[in-house]
């Protein structure tokens, strides 16, 4: 079977999502200067006030999820299945073949995700396209370097990871994080030597050059692996993939390697200041789903995505040009905040948004991205390959189904009810009288709910709140350096030893 592929007019490639991860928060004013600034009637799935009407959300989550399947996922293995041929046209309309196993990377990404989402949309495990798209990823798995041909494109690599978890193939997880630890493409844990261990969480590992399409062998069709980005980049989306992976397959929270990572990602998140990358608001919703999916303890990195996101969903994705351009990635924060039992006016607007915003076919396409990144004229060297609409779409299908799952089914106003969700609220602090329980009050209360002395070990507390207090200088906000001493004091008196120096 031949697979001719071309470049897709008004469509967004793959080769553009480095840009949307690593775009900087950019001003309106910014944007709007260099003539990218969209007018509301272009914005891709804007919010609309209000609710869905329970008969529109139940249609939009079947259409959306029919289309996920027909128009993205069969599609997709039936060109991967074929041996992994690409006959790509240039831009002087020479055809080159590429193949065995040259996989287009959108394709690749639609199929993960039907795996690691496959109960969400209702798929039957023993239904044929299921059993022939999880019997070639696990395959195609190189059980003896622990990774895919794909590995190093990315995200795929975690997303895999949690996919074979789902699949129960918890073995195979253990083989495919050695391998992100040895990778010297994703480079965790080898920050500058000055950066002390608690710092340390993986960097991004994917580049302009090698997220289009893949070839033979390690490399892309381009064969370039390079850092495009200036260099690593602490990367909190795959950081926060990794550790969601490892809890999935079954690693206990006290395993070391778990541990060392959260404390780690959970800094950086803390430490985090707009402007942010995409890829950042994506890391603060997988910290919230694995705090929420494995019952861990919402710590001050949990909270700190809390009040970022609803500040980003409240309309501060109007300045980020990724995240207005692609619903996608607010959708994901949309996801995380209803999980944490955080539903607003915001989030059901962003809701009503998607819902009136979907195609006849069921899909949410992207027709303004290409030219918006200057994509929609064929690159001077390497492939550029398929679309994101297929990416958009089961992330907000995904988002209706989890907005619906969370929501009364018989209250028509769609109130909110008591949520039976697994995860338990982080306790308060127990106050008592004393001028350290005065001085948390005082102190911390400002910006998010009263930590938990046990929220970080005793050897954590300096450094926490040493970004706390960098935190409130940066905000203008006035502590008065007693009650910060106080502070420290009470919560590492309090707080227990580190589980791994138990």
């Amino acid at each position: 079977m031949r697979v001719h592929i071309k470049i897709f007019p008004a469509r967004l490639t793959w080769a553009a999502v480095v840009l949307l991860l690593t775009l900087p928060n950019l001003t309106a004013a910014q944007i709007k200067s260099s003539g990218a600034l969209p007018s509301p009637d272009e914005i891709p799935s804007p919010p609309v006030p209000g609710q869905p009407a329970r008969e529109d959300l139940d249609r939009a989550i079947t259409r959306g999820t029919r289309s996920f399947i027909r128009d993205f996922v069969e599609p997709s293995y039936a060109a991967v299945s074929n041996g992994g041929y690409v006959d790509y046209k240039n831009a002087e309309g020479a055809v080159k073949r590429y193949g065995p196993k040259a996989y287009v990377a959108y394709q690749l990404y639609l199929l993960t995700h039907f795996l690691m989402y496959y109960q969400d949309f209702g798929v039957d495990p023993e239904s044929d396209l299921f059993q022939k798209v999880r019997a070639w990823f696990v395959e195609e798995f190189d059980g003896r370097t622990g990774s895919w041909l794909w590995s190093h494109e990315g995200c795929l690599h975690p997303k895999g990871m949690i996919a074979l978890a789902n699949l129960g193939r918890s073995a195979l997880v253990r083989k495919a994080y050695d391998w992100a630890l040895r990778s010297p493409l994703s480079l965790p844990y080898l920050p500058p030597s000055s950066l002390p261990v608690s710092e340390r969480v993986f960097t991004i590992m994917q580049s302009g050059n090698i997220i289009q399409t893949l070839g033979n062998a390690r490399n892309s069709l381009t064969g370039k692996h390079g850092w495009e980005h200036g260099s690593p980049v602490p990367d909190m989306e795959n950081s926060a993939k990794l550790l969601y992976a490892l809890l999935q397959a079954g690693f206990p929270s006290t395993d070391a390697r778990l541990t060392d990572l959260r404390r780690g990602l959970a800094n950086r998140l803390l430490a985090l200041r707009p402007p942010m990358i995409a890829a950042d608001y994506i890391g603060l919703a997988w910290y919230v789903f694995l705090t929420h999916d494995f019952d861990l303890e919402p710590d001050l990195a949990y909270q700190r995505c809390i009040q970022l996101m609803e500040t980003t969903i409240g309309g501060g994705w109007k300045s980020h040009f990724a995240l207005t351009e692609f619903p996608g990635f607010r959708s994901l924060m949309v996801r995380a905040l209803m999980t944490a039992g955080r539903r607003s006016p915001d989030v059901d607007a962003a809701v009503n948004g998607y819902v009136a915003s979907q195609s006849e076919s069921g899909d949410w396409p992207l027709p303004r991205a290409l030219s918006l990144w200057g994509l929609d004229k064929p690159p001077a060297a390497g492939i550029k390959l398929g679309t994101m609409d297929g990416a958009n779409t089961y992330l907000l299908t995904l988002t209706l189904i989890h907005y619906r799952d969370r929501i009364s089914s018989d209250d028509a106003e769609f109130a909110v009810p008591s949520l039976s969700l697994k995860h338990r609220p982080a306790p308060a602090a127990v106050l008592d009288d004393s001028p350290g329980a005065r001085a948390v009050e005082r102190a911390c209360t400002g910006c998010h709910a009263r930590p938990h002395p046990d929220a970080y070990g005793r050897e954590d507390w300096p450094g926490v709140t040493r970004k706390m207090e960098e935190y409130m200088f940066e905000k203008g906000m006035s502590v008065a350096p007693r009650d910060l001493t106080l502070v420290l004091e009470y919560l590492m008196e309090r707080a227990s030893s580190r589980p791994e120096s138990n």
